[in-house]
């Protein structure tokens, strides 16, 4: 009967991993990206003022930029070792939400770097609701 409850108990524990472990590194760089693009965020959105420049958000950029990348490469390492098991498919999703968030903020970067960005039309809150999803996605995570 022991031996019984220790295969089932082996089987089960080895097999049922539906989501990937929480990492600590792909939430810290998530956060420190987000943390650079809300310090845009609240420069563009300073009234009676003129918007910022490229150049005085520059480091912001490239900061959150990097930051995201770093996350992103931690999490693309996640896929090939939950292959075939139900958690592949959980951190992919989590990888191809951290590469949505880099295009937005790409695209955005381009954006100012062409012209301002406009407080009016509130062009920074989607992307920096964009590149929250990640951040929420491996919250999740946690136990």
């Amino acid at each position: 009967m022991r031996k019984i409850l220790l295969i089932l108990c082996l089987f089960t524990s080895a097999c049922v991993s539906f989501a990937p472990n929480f990492s600590e590194d792909i939430f810290s760089s998530l956060k420190k990206g987000n943390e650079e693009l809300e310090k845009i965020e609240t420069a563009v959105a300073v009234p009676y003022t003129p918007s910022p420049s490229y150049k005085d958000l520059e480091q912001n950029y490239i900061s959150a930029i990097a930051s995201f990348e770093r996350a992103k490469r931690i999490a693309d390492q996640r896929p090939p070792y939950y292959d075939r098991m139900p958690a592949a498919e959980s951190s992919q999703l989590v990888a191809s939400a951290i590469e949505n968030c880099l295009t937005a903020v790409r695209l955005q970067m381009e954006q100012h770097q062409a012209g301002s960005l406009s407080r009016e039309l509130g062009e920074v809150s989607p992307v920096l609701g964009t590149c929250s999803i990640p951040q929420t996605m491996e919250t999740l995570l946690k136990d």
